[in-house]
């Protein structure tokens, strides 16, 4: 890993911010109040790590700036029509009654209201690019760049990072401004993410870059 890890790119250059966007994943009520329906796995870690403190503040100056605000959400009918249950996670999200659209607890939380110009982007896997039309979004807006926060660094957070480096975006992972349940599962994910993505950076020097 090492080895690899000495061709990290250097992140010196101006990003411009009308090819930019931050994604902000999975910052919805199900997951970040401790009464959501994942908010017994989550809440404390986030409040603990201040990732949403961080990633709201990231956010809200990217777009000020010009840069396109995309925010992730899972999102379900209340049948949960076409959701597969072939895993623990999949089938968690079912039981716990998560993510149904049109719900509080489906809602972007208070510290991230969208603004009109922002993008909503719905999915209903892992990544935020599996069966969506993201990448293609992105495309017609010009985006090279991607800045990433959200929920969790080692599940929804490392999968959508690895897709964006596959689809060809310059992938800026915000680590401050992510977390998972607990710090272990962070940390191991951020080993491997720290060699795939194409920055790791904390969301105040990703500010600095963004002009």
């Amino acid at each position: 890993m090492r080895a690899i890890l000495e061709n990290r790119l250097a992140t010196s250059d101006l990003l411009i911010s009308v090819n930019t966007a931050i994604l902000a994943i999975h910052w919805q009520n199900d997951i970040v109040l401790p009464s959501g329906a994942f908010g017994s796995i989550f809440a404390d870690s986030i409040a603990r790590t201040g990732a949403l403190r961080h990633a709201a503040t990231a956010v809200a100056e990217s777009r000020r700036r010009g840069a396109l605000v995309v925010h992730v959400l899972a999102a379900y009918d209340s049948n949960y029509r076409g959701h597969v249950v072939n895993n623990a996670l999949f089938r968690t999200v079912e039981q716990r009654h998560a993510f149904i659209r049109r719900t509080s607890g489906a809602a972007i939380c208070s510290e991230l209201q969208p603004e009109d110009v922002d993008l909503i982007a719905e999915h209903r896997r892992i990544s935020a690019f599996h069966g969506t039309d993201l990448s293609a979004q992105l495309r017609a807006a010009g985006i090279l760049n991607l800045a990433i926060t959200g929920v969790a660094t080692n599940v929804a957070v490392d999968h959508t990072t690895r897709d964006a480096v596959q689809e060809g975006f310059n992938t800026y992972l915000l680590e401050d401004c992510c977390c998972s349940s607990n710090s272990t599962f962070h940390d191991a994910a951020m080993l491997t993410l720290n060699a795939l993505s194409t920055h790791v950076l904390h969301h105040g020097r990703f500010l600095e870059l963004l002009k």
